[in-house]
């Protein structure tokens, strides 16, 4: 699905609807794809907080971005009025796992993959110790 931003540029829009059980079953939210320019610097910013973040443990700038990616994030609250979409208040989402599902969707929608979760799995393993793999110095 398509639809025109305010200058008349075609954005995508998906709409993604809760299924799972817990307090936002049947909630349906409405992703809207951010121009080209703004996701490839929020992209960019956002390797790197992450590579800082596993770094230094100060994931602030982090939480910064993630608050800028759920506002691609919109509410459709009367599933019987359809036509109205909303921005996001902070009792729309109630479950943790819904974040977290609607990020992988915004990411989703501007990458055509998981970015945002390979990333994460990827400060995982890094703050966890383990080294991908990749040896630091050569074998002795």
């Amino acid at each position: 699905m398509a639809d025109c931003d305010s200058a008349g540029v075609m954005r995508k829009v998906i709409d993604v609807t809760i299924t799972e059980d817990g307090r936002d079953k049947g909630k349906t939210f409405v992703l809207t794809e951010m121009p080209a320019s703004q996701a490839e610097k929020v992209g960019q910013r956002m390797a790197f907080a992450m590579a800082l973040a596993a770094s230094s443990g100060d994931a602030s700038r982090l939480e910064a971005l993630m608050d800028e990616v759920m506002r691609c994030v919109q509410v459709r609250p009367d599933p019987a009025r359809p036509e109205i979409i909303r921005p996001l208040v902070e009792d729309d989402i109630e479950e943790i796992e819904t974040r977290v599902r609607l990020r992988r969707e915004v990411a989703e929608l501007h990458t055509g993959f998981f970015a945002i979760e390979s990333l994460s799995n990827l400060i995982s393993v890094r703050t966890s110790g383990d080294s991908l793999g990749t040896p630091t110095s050569p074998p002795s």
